[in-house]
């Protein structure tokens, strides 16, 4: 509910406070005293373009300041979403400097002109003639029906189904995806799995082999060098063994005169029996090493293999080929799974889809079948707003591919006069002619959709009489559950408000200022008798006046 609007250096208001009561208020005054000021000074809050011809100082910054109460409204999450603190009081502000330049903000946190004209669709629904309204957009029209239908609840599940299957197909596309890049990937990896697997690596074969060939390669070397140290140490007849033996029998045979040689001799002997292990080692050396020209030929032949792979995966260990050889299984693995799990993936696809088809068939037959009923309320209503031959219809077409309301589009068709087209309800021309359907359509929904404070400008261009008193009932019925502000030349409608403000001009000794204030009841009688029989009026229009607002 909008409480109050503060307008200061705008056109011709100076400085203005403007306060606003739940229910009904109705706004009236002279043409050209303020009125369309007033609603542009809204626009400007609302995020409108700003234009700095319309600062009245053009030396000093504009200011327009809108209070809401906005606790029936559960913004919340709207705040949250747009990182603001929320409270029940909500404070919107532009602000346009002298430069042009335009701020806006929203409880004293600056937000951009997007933020702000997206938050005040939700406060505030402006109609004005030749508008393009609310009205004319898809989805007010199908939210419309929903709300007649008694749909909220189902469709809420609809869209918790239709949030699960968009999650399960996205899902899917990047399996299918994962599936398609591996379909590339797969024969490649096997070739490469089967192309190490084909050599039969063994950990730490290669370090081995390099080893082997060193070895077979200098075998001869190494026979001669073993032989040598063999035939040196034990073998000749002049061999250390042979000479520590000597030495030995000498050191015991001084032993028993000095103990000294005792010691000599142990130490001796175990250098002769080290030797002798050398000697041994040496001979078995010797024996079992061969020049075997075929061996050399198969480990020269294998380390190339393993070779040729170490440098191809540029890799330098037996050990890491053989980590690559797990991977590449491991691959192989997850692409014969992923078969299995996009099937898994498709089938519960499938399983959603068809629930939001189902769900969105109820949607879709609830909305249809309410249509007649809307369709008697509407005609009778425009009946009694002098349109006695207005017709309506809603025409639904099919939607392939399920969307935000299922798979409805819904567009209203109307006509005014009797043997008219069916147009859809944008094309329809007059502004009289779409007000009064406007308003016939908002009180009939007034009660079921939560729509915001709702300003109706001079929504009774047009009409007078009987027809204007009853679009004020209209309007005063629908103050009883939000808040309607109108601009009016009616006196009917105007004796309809709770709160009447009228907007007049005040001439000073310099400059005209357009003034605004709240009537009491003595006030409105005058004002209301003015606006019945001019500015002089008589006690028979008083009379009238007094009797319209006590009806």
């Amino acid at each position: 509910m909008l409480r109050t609007l503060y307008v200061k250096n705008y056109a011709l208001m100076d400085e203005v406070e403007i306060s606003f009561a739940p229910g009904l208020n109705t706004i009236t005054g002279e043409t050209g005293a303020g009125k369309s000021i007033m609603l542009g000074a809204l626009g400007l809050v609302m995020g409108k373009r700003s234009d700095v011809k319309a600062l009245a100082d053009e030396s000093s910054k504009c200011v327009v300041e809108a209070k809401y109460d906005v606790k029936s409204l559960s913004l919340n999450a709207y705040f949250e979403q747009n990182d603001l603190d929320y409270s029940d009081e909500l404070i919107v502000r532009r602000e346009v400097l002298p430069s042009g330049k335009s701020r806006a903000f929203i409880n004293d946190s600056p937000v951009t002109l997007d933020v702000l004209q997206d938050l005040s669709e939700i406060l505030l629904d402006i109609h004005q003639q030749f508008d393009t309204l609310e009205l004319y957009k898809a989805s007010f029209q199908i939210n419309v029906l929903d709300a007649l239908a008694g749909n909220k609840e189902l469709l809420d599940g609809y869209h918790r189904l239709l949030g699960s299957y968009k999650a399960q197909q996205k899902k899917l596309d990047t399996l299918e995806a994962a599936q398609s890049q591996a379909s590339k990937e797969y024969d490649f990896v096997k070739y490469q799995l089967e192309e190490i697997k084909a050599i039969q690596l063994e950990d730490g074969e290669y370090e081995q082999l390099e080893e082997e060939l060193e070895i077979l390669l200098s075998a001869e070397d190494i026979k001669a060098t073993a032989s040598a140290i063999f035939r040196a140490v034990d073998a000749d007849e002049q061999s250390i063994s042979g000479t520590l033996a000597d030495l030995i029998r000498q050191a015991q045979h001084l032993a028993s005169k000095d103990k000294r040689f005792d010691q000599l001799g142990n130490r001796l002997e175990s250098v002769r029996e080290e030797l002798k292990d050398i000697a041994g080692e040496a001979e078995d050396i010797f024996e079992k090493t061969e020049f075997d020209e075929a061996r050399i030929n198969f480990v020269q032949e294998r380390i190339g293999v393993i070779h040729k792979l170490l440098k191809k995966h540029q890799m330098q260990s037996t050990e890491e080929l053989l980590q690559l050889e797990q991977s590449l299984s491991r691959k192989l693995g997850e692409f014969d799974n992923l078969d299995e799990e996009i099937a898994g993936v498709k089938k519960e696809t499938a399983r959603l889809y068809g629930e939001v088809l189902e769900v969105a068939g109820q949607l879709s037959e609830r909305r249809k079948a309410m249509v007649p009923k809307l369709r008697s309320s509407l005609l009778t209503i425009l009946s009694d707003l002098a349109m006695p031959s207005a017709d309506f219809e809603v025409k639904f077409t099919h939607l392939e591919v399920p969307g935000e309301y299922g798979t409805d589009q819904a567009e209203f068709y109307f006509s005014a006069n009797k043997g008219g087209k069916l147009q859809a309800l944008k094309q329809v021309a007059s502004g009289g002619e779409t007000s009064r359907f406007a308003l016939a359509l908002k009180s009939i929904i007034a009660h079921s959709m939560a729509l915001s404070t709702m300003l109706f400008d001079e929504i009774d261009t047009g009409v007078s009489g009987e027809v204007a008193h009853k679009m004020g009932l209209i309007l005063k019925n629908m103050s009883t559950s939000r808040q309607i502000i109108t601009i009016t030349h009616s006196p009917q409608i105007a004796s309809k408000g709770e709160h009447h403000l009228f907007v007049y001009k005040e001439e000073g000794v310099e400059k005209t200022s357009s003034k605004i204030k709240v009537l009491n009841r003595e006030e409105r009688i005058l004002e209301i008798a003015k606006m019945m029989s001019g500015d002089k009026p008589g006690e028979a229009a008083m009379e009238n006046a007094r009797v319209l607002l006590q009806g």
